[in-house]
């Protein structure tokens, strides 16, 4: 009787954490769905300057990118709208709510001709939705 109560009790502890994950992951997804549908135009250049300021970083003469930021490495105003990490390519910054199987995260992408591209990027399930598309890139001071 004993064994059969502490193999119940674990089984009742795993289904505990697996259904905290699964809503905690829930949740992270659902905030960065709400987020980027609330984007509006006014927020893109937000999001072109700093996606400039990552593309410009030197690890990017390499064709496999920055490392990936995480936690503490995030800017604080990323974090705050709950980004969990930041992952930079040759043209591309991926700002992620969630990653793996259930992604959701904003694609920022730099044109060839220079101008920029957002793409909220969901589950599976939901398509991927281009937000802006072909924005010019905020000329330089002194321009």
């Amino acid at each position: 009787m004993g064994a059969g109560f502490l193999l119940l009790a674990y089984i009742g502890y795993m289904v505990f954490i697996v259904s905290t994950l699964i809503t905690g992951w829930s949740e992270q997804m659902d905030t960065g769905i709400a987020y980027m549908e609330s984007l509006t135009e006014h927020d893109v250049p937000y999001w072109i300057e700093i996606s400039q300021d990552y593309l410009a970083q030197p690890c990017l003469a390499a064709s496999t990118g920055c490392p990936i930021l995480i936690e503490d490495e995030i800017p604080s105003d990323l974090r705050d709208i709950g980004i969990m990490s930041v992952r930079v390519h040759q043209d591309e910054v991926y700002y992620v709510w969630l990653g793996g199987m259930d992604h959701t995260y904003l694609l920022v992408s730099q044109e060839p001709d220079q101008s920029f591209s957002l793409i909220a990027h969901h589950n599976n399930e939901i398509p991927s939705k281009v937000l802006w598309s072909q924005i010019p890139a905020p000329k330089a001071e002194g321009n």
